[in-house]
């Protein structure tokens, strides 16, 4: 298993994610904690230089692995499961270009706040609209071979995909061959009745995974036992990416600092058993 930063790319209200104004430094400075990998944050990728971002993870040699696109809900408003047909519409088009940008880098995308929420008497409308989204994403993902990870989140920021069961069963029900699970442990403390089970029945989905604590500031801070999860993911087979999305305390560079040496000394005794 190997750590990854998630960095911005582009100022945002979403705490857990840092915006940090010079790129090159800031992913130069996460190379320099240890990781070997970042995840981007990516509101528009309309707004982005490509060609920019390329020259420093190539100069980096930190690869890209995974598109973050909750912002584009959290700051926008916009959403895959909007009753409004063209907002909707917008939502369907924006995740696309970041389908095309994520292509760029042989990276996936996330399916976190993008899918949005609803209320509770119009859920039935939301979920339906949300997998007739879906379905025209997997489509095209599939022609630029990028995969679709969907990552339950917690009742509090949405009621549409709360659990990893919930999660196996709409990828089942999409019948997509792109759709695999973003696991979160922040997210599964307050959801998941098990973690570890949680973990082993996404065995064969799991393609990315999030760390933070109880309390979502960095591991080792609250009262998630990661020791168990990481030896979890180790018999699973699990050998991907992990990345701490934590809050910035703190600072953005001490919270990851915090975050790799916990979880890589974890590893480590994890590797010694």
């Amino acid at each position: 298993m190997k750590l990854s930063a998630i960095i911005s790319c582009q100022s945002t209200v979403f705490e857990a994610v840092s915006f940090e104004k010079n790129l090159e430094k800031s992913i130069k400075k996460m190379k320099e904690i240890g990781y070997q990998g970042i995840e981007l944050a990516i509101r528009n990728p309309k707004d982005i230089k490509i060609d920019e971002i390329k020259r420093i993870v190539n100069d980096s040699s930190m690869p890209v692995i995974a598109i973050g696109t909750g912002q584009a809900f959290l700051d926008e408003g916009i959403s895959l499961s909007d009753l409004n047909r063209e907002i909707r519409k917008r939502a369907v088009e924006r995740f696309r270009n970041q389908i095309e940008f994520a292509a760029e880098f042989n990276a996936q995308v996330i399916i976190g706040l993008i899918r949005g929420k609803s209320k509770k008497e119009k859920e039935i409308y939301a979920r339906k609209n949300l997998l007739e989204s879906l379905k025209i994403c997997d489509e095209f993902a599939k022609k630029k071979n990028v995969i679709l990870a969907i990552e339950p989140l917690n009742r509090y920021e949405t009621n549409l995909v709360n659990n990893a069961y919930q999660a196996i069963q709409l990828i089942k029900e999409l019948k997509g061959s792109q759709f695999r699970i973003l696991l979160d442990t922040f997210h599964m403390n307050i959801e998941e009745v098990n973690l570890l089970k949680s973990i082993e029945i996404s065995k064969n989905y799991l393609s990315h995974f999030h760390v933070a604590d109880s309390n979502r500031y960095a591991p080792g801070k609250g009262h998630i036992n990661f020791l168990s999860i990481l030896d979890c993911l180790k018999k699973i087979g699990y050998q991907k990416f992990i990345s701490p999305e934590v809050l910035s305390i703190p600072d953005f560079n001490e919270a990851m600092k915090q975050s790799y040496n916990y979880i890589f000394s974890l590893i480590n005794k994890n590797n010694k058993k």
